[in-house]
C-alpha cells in the first residue's frame, strides 16, 4: 500500500495528506466464498468526514464468469446508503 503508483492515484482524489484506514487482502478459492451485495465501501467505515478513496487491485484476471467486482457508474456522487441485509 506504500507503492508510489498507488499513492499517486489516491493523491489525485484526496490530496497529499493521505492516511491509511484499512488494508485487506482477499483470496477466494475457485467456486468458494460468499457473494458480496451491492454496497458503498463507506457504509462499512465510521469516518467523518467521508473524504476517502478505495483502491482495488486484482492480481488475477477479474471477469464476470469468476465473480469480478462491478461498479455502478456515478454512484460516487450519491449520498451514502445504509446497508440492507439480504438472505436470498
Amino acid at each position: 500500500v506504500a507503492d508510489d503508483r498507488l499513492l499517486d492515484i489516491a493523491q489525485r482524489f484526496v490530496g497529499p495528506d493521505i492516511a491509511l484506514f484499512a488494508s485487506h487482502y482477499i483470496a477466494k478459492r475457485p467456486y468458494d466464498g460468499q457473494a458480496v451485495l451491492w454496497h458503498q465501501d463507506g457504509s462499512y467505515w465510521p469516518l467523518e468526514p467521508m473524504e476517502v478513496v478505495t483502491l482495488w487491485v486484482a492480481f488475477d484476471d477479474s471477469t464476470p464468469a469468476n465473480g469480478c467486482m462491478r461498479v455502478i457508474p456515478g454512484t460516487q456522487h450519491t449520498e451514502l446508503q445504509q446497508m440492507k441485509e439480504r438472505r436470498d
